[in-house]
């Protein structure tokens, strides 16, 4: 037949099995790292080698100093929680929980997806108490820091700076433990950067009471 289609039918009828065939390497290719010295300083920004490395040390010590900060605020958050559990209204509860329910699902489930078929994943039940746990936390957290800050006499000052630096912490935080999600109006955004600011702040005020006592 001369029908193209019929030609190409009868083609993948043949047999596919593989053969065995003979492959040629002509060459091996090796990547080389650049020398770390001056040029190479000068070429990504700095004077020289030695800057460099300073700012390489620099930027290392202040993630290490950024973890520990962040380890003693949550061990902070989690006494203070601890000795003062607070009853909340259940529609602050659940107007939260509503905010975050859906972005700590899809986080869930696109971190399970490559799980093999018949793995154990997350259920709907066990992604609304992990949210719901979360929610209370976030809240009670926000209300006793809020506490302090006023029976102490805190008041914090918020710039444009201030702000840009607390969003590149969001950026930082685990998805789960996000304040802000994606589709939030600018002002919602703001006030919500705020709220952990205050959070943050207070927390480090505490912090240092208890390291001066």
């Amino acid at each position: 037949s001369a029908d193209p289609h019929h030609v190409h039918t009868e083609s993948c009828n043949h047999d596919t099995t593989p053969k065995k065939c003979r492959i040629l390497i002509a060459t091996v290719k090796k990547g080389q790292l650049p020398e770390v010295n001056d040029e190479f300083a000068k070429k990504v920004g700095f004077e020289n080698v030695q800057e460099l490395r300073a700012k390489i040390r620099s930027g290392f010590e202040k993630f290490q100093e950024n973890v520990a900060n962040d380890v003693s605020r949550s061990n902070a958050a989690n006494a203070l929680l601890e000795a003062y559990p607070l009853e909340l209204p259940d529609t602050l509860v659940r107007a939260e929980v509503q905010t975050r329910l859906p972005h700590v699902r899809q986080y869930i489930e696109h971190s399970e997806g490559a799980l093999p078929e018949g793995a154990n994943k997350t259920s709907e039940e066990e992604i609304r108490k992990r949210v719901l746990g979360i929610s209370y936390a976030y809240l009670s957290c926000l209300f006793l820091t809020k506490k302090l800050a006023m029976q102490n006499g805190l008041k914090y000052e918020v710039n444009y700076n201030d702000l840009m630096n607390e969003l590149m912490q969001e950026q930082l935080t685990p998805p789960e433990h996000r304040v802000i999600f994606q589709g939030m109006q600018p002002d919602e955004v703001r006030a919500r950067l705020e709220i952990r600011l205050t959070i943050r702040r207070t927390l480090d005020w505490l912090i240092s009471q208890k390291v001066k006592g």
